[in-house]
């Protein structure tokens, strides 16, 4: 089933079904085109950078925990 707004968490982690993206939720937003989308930060790599934030489809997302 998928998510809407609604069911979004701040700060939870969520996964993208799509790209495989795993990452905390730090934003939700609603664009023009009518989606709802969520912000997801990944964590800090192996090298201790820090990935770009990336705009999900809210339907595209999974708890993760």
């Amino acid at each position: 089933m998928a998510l809407t707004k609604d069911d979004m968490t701040m700060h939870r982690t969520y996964k993208d079904d799509v790209t495989g993206v795993v990452g905390k939720l730090t934003g939700i937003g609603n664009f023009d085109d009518g989606t709802d989308q969520g912000l997801l930060q990944p964590p800090v790599d192996k090298d201790g950078k820090v990935p770009e934030k990336r705009w999900v489809d809210v339907r595209f997302l999974s708890f993760v925990d």
